[in-house]
C-alpha cells in the first residue's frame, strides 16, 4: 500500500481548461474574445481532461492505495452550461483508484465536495508535514508544507521567499480588501518566525496531470534542503 496526492483536479471546470492551458486544449477551440467557440467543444474539451486526470491517476494509484487530495476536487453546474456539469462528486471519486481523503479547496463546498478536513499533519521521516490547500495557510514550523491551489504559477518556493512576495502585496492597491486583511494577517503572525520551510505544489499542472507519491514528496523535499543548506 502506497500514498499519493494531489491538488486542483478542477475536473469538469471549462473555464480552466482555458486559464492553465490544460493539455485537452487545442488550436481553433475558443474564439477572439478567448470563449469555447460551441457548447459542442467545450462539452468535448471537459470530457477530455476528465478522462486525462481519471486515465493518470488509475495508472499510478491502486485500489488499496490512500489517495489525498489537497483541495478543489471537481467543479460542477447544474445546467451544464456554466464552469462545469450536471455531475455528482461520488460519480468522478468512484472512478479514482484507492482510498480518498479529501482536504477542503475554495471551491469544493460550493460543489458538493463533503468533507470536514481542513489540514492534515503527517509523519514524515524525522519531520512533520502539513497539508493544506492555500499557501498562505502554511505553517513554517512544519520542514514541508504539501498545498495546492496556485495551479501553474510555481512548484516549490521557500517560505520566506512567499513571505516576501506576500509582504511586496501590501503595497498593491488593486487587490480586494478581505485578500488584502489575510495577507496582513499572515504577515502579522509570521513577521518573527526564523525556521524555514518547503512550500511544495502537488497539484496537477506541475506534475504532468498526475498524481505523485510519498516518496517522491521526500526526495524533492530532500533535494530542496540540500541545495539550501
Amino acid at each position: 500500500m502506497q500514498t499519493f496526492f494531489s491538488a486542483d483536479h478542477h475536473a469538469y471546470h471549462a473555464n480552466c481548461i482555458i486559464f492553465e492551458n490544460r493539455p485537452v486544449l487545442k488550436k481553433g477551440d475558443l474564439d477572439k474574445d478567448g470563449k469555447w467557440v460551441s457548447i459542442k467543444i467545450r462539452k468535448q474539451r471537459i470530457d477530455a481532461m476528465v478522462e486525462l486526470l481519471i486515465h493518470n491517476h488509475n495508472q499510478r494509484v491502486k485500489k488499496d492505495d490512500i489517495f489525498i487530495h489537497n483541495g478543489d476536487l471537481i467543479f460542477r453546474s447544474a445546467n451544464n452550461r456554466g464552469n462545469g456539469e450536471n455531475i455528482k462528486v461520488s460519480e468522478y471519486l468512484k472512478r479514482l483508484n484507492g482510498t480518498h481523503i479529501l482536504i477542503n479547496g475554495n471551491h469544493d463546498s460550493k460543489n458538493g465536495v463533503k468533507t470536514k478536513i481542513n489540514h492534515l499533519v503527517l509523519a514524515g521521516p524525522g519531520f512533520q508535514i502539513k497539508v493544506v490547500h492555500k499557501p498562505i495557510h502554511a505553517n513554517p514550523s512544519y520542514s514541508l508544507n504539501l498545498i495546492g491551489h496556485v495551479h501553474n504559477a510555481w512548484k516549490m518556493m521557500s517560505f520566506k521567499d512567499y513571505y516576501n512576495i506576500k509582504k511586496q502585496e501590501l503595497q498593491k492597491t488593486d487587490l480586494p480588501i478581505h485578500y488584502l486583511n489575510s495577507v496582513k494577517q499572515f504577515i502579522e503572525r509570521w513577521k518573527h518566525h526564523k525556521r524555514d520551510s518547503l512550500l511544495l505544489n502537488i497539484g496537477v499542472d506541475v506534475h504532468n496531470y498526475m498524481p505523485i507519491s510519498f516518496e517522491e514528496v521526500i526526495c524533492m523535499y530532500n533535494k530542496w534542503r540540500k541545495e539550501n543548506a
